[in-house]
C-alpha cells in the first residue's frame, strides 16, 4: 500500500497524509494556521464497525457517521501536528 501525501480535508489550513496499512489507516495531520483549530476536520470514507483513535493524544474519538464517511473532530493549536488511526470492526 501506497502513502497519499495531502489528501482533501474539510478545513483550509490543514494538511493531512494517508498511510494505509494492513488492517488500519493512519492520517498525520498538521495545522499550519497561527490560529487553534476544532471540529470537524477531515472527512474520511468509513468501514462498517470501525473505530477511530487519537494517537497523539492518546484517546479514542467519537466520529460522525453520515452515509458512507466519518467525520472526525479534533482541536489543533497553532502549528500542532496530530495522529488518526482508523481501526476495522472484527
Amino acid at each position: 500500500m501506497v502513502a497519499e501525501p495531502l489528501v482533501p480535508i474539510e478545513k483550509s489550513g490543514i494538511m493531512a497524509n494517508k498511510f494505509p496499512g494492513k488492517g488500519r489507516t493512519l492520517w498525520t495531520i498538521y495545522n499550519q494556521r497561527y490560529t487553534t483549530v476544532r471540529g470537524e476536520i477531515m472527512k474520511v470514507k468509513h468501514v462498517k464497525g470501525a473505530t477511530y483513535y487519537d494517537v497523539w493524544n492518546n484517546k479514542p474519538l467519537q466520529a460522525r457517521i453520515s452515509g458512507d464517511y466519518a467525520y472526525i473532530s479534533l482541536e489543533l493549536h497553532p502549528q500542532a501536528i496530530g495522529c488518526i488511526v482508523q481501526i476495522p470492526g472484527n
